[in-house]
């Protein structure tokens, strides 16, 4: 069992602090920060094309820094904290940023849930985003960008949940869909903000509001101006970062990164790869338990085969799931050569891309059905879009032949223990730097299928969905080999108690 390494989390001073002259600068930087500032016009246009878009005034609100007030617990039990000195900065210095209340009416219809399943959806995270009670200490916070963040960190929130149930907990994403994921997960005593961006404004109304005890930020979440901020301890959880990018990394973003690893309480690497990209920042406390993604629950699977699903039992299928733009179109041109091809189930990544993907492939076929519009579908349908959040897993369990995206462009794969979990193999394309390490073991045991290009996927796709038993067998290969995996959660709330229980 792995102990918790650096200084006390109460001695005010980064366990990683590298702050000199011939290691690292002492601050963001002048570049950082003229920087940030030039682009200042650029990024308020942006904002306010997401918040029309689909994140509405909240979105605006909290990543500018503006909080409602809407805590029930009283204030004097931990009273606000002014900036402290620099020279008595905490351990860590927080990375993402939190910001206000999240209600149900926040999340736009861009992003939507299953129309059939809605009923299926636990009790909201949140009570109109406020958490209810007196609580004697600030909360722990968990940053998670988006929807593949929000998912490795499922497991570990729901366990830090469990093992604290006097405590409360802020959970920030950077993006709506992100919130949504959270938004409809059971998690008591929890509420949801939207990460403030990297202005000195915008974190301190972060801090001034939300008073965190400490801050675990998921995988690669660098922003200066909100380290520098913070004065409680920060940990880098599930921490991933190439030598490819370090190789990148030259000049002021180097320093940037270097500055950030600075400030740092503990680093929590996936892999002994990423552990020594850090430790080539100059980062000196850094674990290496395991890659955060492998703490799957595995899923109740007969309550999830009860869920409803459009075509249950009336229509085999095959799945292309968290795909990106271009993996759709050539995967779709290619399927659709087939003589009567099966039904195809595209499940992008973003969903509020459904739009777009429908405008793209409405070229290729008009038989296009829209979950979020509870379209029916029946034989002449061609291509069934799956827009909607919390579903995956259904999709996976009934799916007969599954693509997972975001492989063959260069985004680096996505997790493909979510569907080994349920005894489903995968088929992928050859980006897959993000798991290279999962890829390896399902490929010794022969559990995974990785194609060099589109054509290629096709011809696995065919292939698995026409040999039912062969399939099968991947499946289960898959599930066995991430069973040994199982001790990663553990080892993680051991390393993170004392800074929740400073």
């Amino acid at each position: 069992m792995p102990e918790s390494t650096g200084s006390p989390p109460d001695s005010h001073r980064s366990a990683n602090n590298i702050n000199d002259p011939q290691t690292g600068p002492s601050g963001p930087g002048l570049l950082y920060r003229s920087g940030i500032v030039l682009l200042a016009p650029l990024v308020l246009g942006h904002l306010c094309w997401r918040a029309r878009k689909d994140g509405g005034l909240v979105y605006l609100r909290e990543r500018l820094g503006f909080y409602r007030s809407e805590r029930t617990d009283n204030p004097d039990k931990y009273p606000l904290k002014t900036q402290a000195p620099k020279s008595q900065i905490t351990q860590s210095k927080i990375t993402g940023a939190l910001a206000t209340d999240v209600q149900a009416t926040d999340v736009q219809a861009t992003v939507t849930l299953a129309p059939d399943t809605l009923a299926q959806v636990p009790e909201k995270s949140f009570d109109g985003g406020q958490i209810q009670g007196t609580y004697e200490r600030g909360p722990v916070w968990i940053h998670a960008a988006s929807v593949g963040e929000v998912n490795t960190v499922k497991p570990l929130l729901k366990a830090l949940i469990a093992r604290y149930p006097d405590d409360h907990f802020v959970v920030t994403t950077a993006t709506p869909t992100g919130k949504a994921m959270i938004n409809n997960t059971t998690l008591p005593r929890t509420r949801h903000h939207y990460l403030p961006l990297d202005y000195r404004f915008a974190v301190n109304g972060f801090y001034r509001h939300v008073q965190p005890r400490c801050g675990f930020i998921v995988e690669t979440e660098l922003w200066p101006v909100l380290y520098q901020q913070s004065s409680v301890p920060l940990v880098l959880i599930n921490a991933r970062l190439s030598e490819k990018t370090i190789k990148a990394a030259t000049g002021w973003l180097k320093k940037a990164y270097r500055y950030c690893v600075s400030q740092l309480a503990l680093i929590i690497a996936r892999q002994p790869s990423d552990e020594a990209a850090y430790r080539q920042l100059g980062a000196t406390t850094v674990e290496q338990v395991g890659n955060l993604k492998q703490a799957i629950t595995p899923p109740d699977h007969q309550y999830i085969a009860s869920l409803p699903h459009p075509f249950k039992n009336l229509h085999r299928f095959v799945l292309l799931a968290s795909t990106h733009d271009d993996e759709e179109l050539q995967l779709a041109t290619r399927w659709l050569q087939q003589n009567n091809p099966p039904l195809l189930v595209i499940a992008p990544r973003h969903p509020d891309r459904a739009g777009d993907l429908k405008r793209q492939l409405y070229r290729l076929t008009k038989e296009i059905a829209l979950r979020s519009h509870n379209d029916t579908v029946d034989d002449t349908t061609a291509i069934y879009i799956a827009d909607t959040l919390g579903e995956m897993d259904l999709w996976y369990l009934h799916a007969n032949a599954i693509f997972l995206g975001g492989s063959l462009t260069a985004v680096g794969g996505h997790n493909m223990l979510e569907p080994a979990c349920l005894q489903r193999s995968v088929i992928t394309g050859p980006h897959l730097h993000n798991f290279d390490k999962e890829v390896a073991k399902l490929q010794a045991n022969d559990a995974i299928t990785v194609c060099a290009d589109a054509a290629q996927v096709i011809e696995a796709l065919i292939d698995q969905y026409d040999n039912t038993g062969t399939t099968e067998a991947m499946g289960k290969r898959a599930a066995d080999t991430i069973k040994p995996h199982q001790q990663v959660l553990p080892d993680y709330l051991t390393l993170l108690a004392p800074y929740i229980d400073r």
